[in-house]
């Protein structure tokens, strides 16, 4: 997999700032660069964690605060106007007008959400990168084998792609097109539903593949919310890290890191867990079950390598 792709996200241009300015000093914080930007710390913090947006106004002080050459500029301030706005027809003006003045830029997908919905279920993404298999030659066959789709879905996925640009078919074989990158802090009915699905599957890992094979880590703590913007950073770090180890020609199989990093003394939506944890809660004879293990929770090759607090 390649670096992290080009695209019209501010945030991620201002996380990459940060990140190589704290590369090149280690004591370089958050607070340091809210006082580059001319910002407070506590405004940063929201806006890079998608609470608050910046005004194109801002976006031009911030572009010469920065030093941005002409077309890191445009790029950030396009991000701007693409951020801003939820009319899917101008968004798409600002996309053309960038593409049409930087043509580099069109070897990334169109990230607008209308053009998500269509490879919005958890498979599309996962095809794309099984592409850069060279072991499979891809096709409905070797989909439902490699990743239980039906052959109907594995069909619709390979036209869809191909369609879209995200896979390229070239002497009969299908090599990975384009690359596709939407900001997470974009909250949509489509993306919910892509992460949703992600998390059930990691659920299914949970129960039948080897611990050797996977990692499950989760760790409960207590937390600044002030701090949000640095942790985001270092999970995008972490991201970013994995990905270079994923470059090369040695690749056979396809993984997925998924990081959730949210709230738990919150109450909204929380009487709905609940009342589902309740549900799923085996009812234990006490009387019986005395010096036994309790039921649903088996004692024996439980995988001590699992990490959680």
């Amino acid at each position: 997999m390649q670096e992290s792709p080009k695209s019209l996200c501010f945030r991620s241009i201002l996380c990459e700032e940060f990140k190589l300015r704290s590369e090149k000093n280690p004591a370089y914080s958050s607070r340091a660069f809210a006082r580059d930007l001319n910002l407070s710390p506590a405004f940063l913090s929201q806006v890079l964690s998608g609470k608050r947006n910046l005004s194109e106004e801002k976006a031009v002080a911030i572009a010469e605060c920065l030093k941005f050459n002409g077309q890191k500029t445009d790029e950030f301030i396009a991000s701007i106007r693409f951020e801003l706005s939820s009319d899917e027809a101008y968004r798409k003006k600002v996309l053309d007008e960038f593409f049409n003045r930087y043509p580099d830029f069109k070897d990334y997908f169109d990230t607008t959400l209308a053009n998500f919905h269509p490879i919005s279920d958890w498979y599309y993404f996962a095809v794309v990168e099984l592409s850069k298999n060279k072991n499979i030659k891809l096709s409905p066959k070797s989909l439902h084998q490699r990743l239980g789709l039906s052959l109907e879905q594995a069909h619709e996925a390979l036209e869809t792609l191909e369609d879209v640009g995200l896979l390229v078919k070239e002497e009969g074989r299908y090599r990975a097109g384009k690359n596709a990158y939407l900001a997470e802090v974009i909250n949509s009915e489509d993306i919910r539903k892509f992460h949703k699905q992600h998390l059930r599957l990691a659920k299914v890992a949970a129960d039948y593949q080897k611990v050797s094979e996977r990692s499950l880590s989760g760790t409960t703590m207590a937390f600044s919310k002030d701090k949000l913007s640095e942790a985001q950073e270092l999970i995008n770090k972490l991201h970013l890290d994995l990905m270079k180890l994923s470059d090369g020609d040695d690749v056979d199989s396809v993984y997925h890191l998924g990081v959730q990093f949210y709230q738990l003394d919150r109450p909204a939506g929380r009487s709905q867990v609940d009342r589902q944890t309740s549900k799923g809660r085996p009812q234990v004879d006490r009387q019986k079950s005395k010096g036994q293990p309790h039921a649903g929770r088996p004692q024996a090759n439980r995988p001590q390598q699992e990490k959680s607090r």
